[in-house]
């Protein structure tokens, strides 16, 4: 009995046998291969201080395509701005909020700078989260203004419970990675809120946060008092519709 050598999808796409490499290329994904390599943007701008609904309102923000958020800043070069010192600017941690000369990935995946530095071109070069959007990906100033709802087709609409959490579904419990935005539509403070690190606990007012462990989302009970909110995730690949890409690569070729 002859046995064939085990071959991986890697190892196949690397023989590049054109009766397969299309085939190869839809189990992958391929627009989300792409989508997720390094990203350098060139001549970005952190827009007006304080107009992104999910940020704090002394921030400017380069804002993101929800399926090219941020995970890691790796160089930050400033060409203008209004005040601040051009150059290379310092990178901070994901979550913090940068101070003058600094740039940060903000806690739903945007690039942030402090809002008096008035940074108007940018030459950013960033690793992309990737991920299953739950959402809208198709962005735009409606969708990440303090009018626009998560209108995505397939954002979740939460019920919020009375400890001003809102469980996910099963489906992408444990697997949410990311809150994007998050925009109450019923309850005594309504509107898109600002998106914190995640938490394990009720958050201040006009606030949100993924929960730490991915199951649902934070928000604020004694003000806000929510009853529902649609929200915007990023959750792990294969969870919705995507493909892992790791697991794939490691899988046979034979399957194709």
């Amino acid at each position: 009995m002859i046995t064939q050598p085990y071959e991986s999808l890697r190892q196949g796409m690397n023989r590049a046998d054109p009766n397969t490499l299309a085939d190869i290329m839809r189990i992958l994904a391929g627009g989300d291969v792409m989508r997720a390599l390094p990203v350098q943007l060139n001549g970005a701008s952190a827009g007006t201080t304080g107009a992104c609904a999910q940020q704090l309102a002394t921030l400017g923000t380069v804002v993101l395509p929800e399926d090219a958020k941020a995970a890691v800043i790796l160089r930050c070069t400033v060409k203008a701005t209004g005040s601040a010192a051009l150059g290379e600017y310092t990178i901070e941690p994901y979550g913090a909020t940068p101070g003058s000369t600094q740039v940060a990935v903000a806690p739903n995946g945007d690039i942030v700078f402090l809002g008096t530095d008035l940074v108007t071109q940018a030459d950013i070069l960033y690793l992309v989260k990737k991920g299953d959007v739950i959402g809208q990906l198709a962005y735009s100033s409606a969708t990440q203004s303090a009018a626009g709802a998560g209108s995505g087709i397939t954002s979740l609409t939460l019920s919020v419970n009375a400890s001003g959490f809102a469980a996910l579904p099963p489906a992408y419990s444990g697997k949410a990675m990311l809150l994007m935005q998050a925009n109450v539509t019923a309850g005594a403070v309504t509107g898109q809120k600002i998106i914190l690190v995640p938490a394990t606990g009720v958050v201040a007012t006009t606030k949100a946060a993924l929960s730490k462990d991915g199951t649902g989302i934070w928000l604020n009970l004694a003000t806000d008092a929510p009853t529902q909110v649609v929200v915007d995730l990023l959750v792990y690949s294969g969870a919705f519709g995507g493909s892992d890409v790791n697991a794939l690569l490691e899988g046979p070729s034979g399957e194709v």
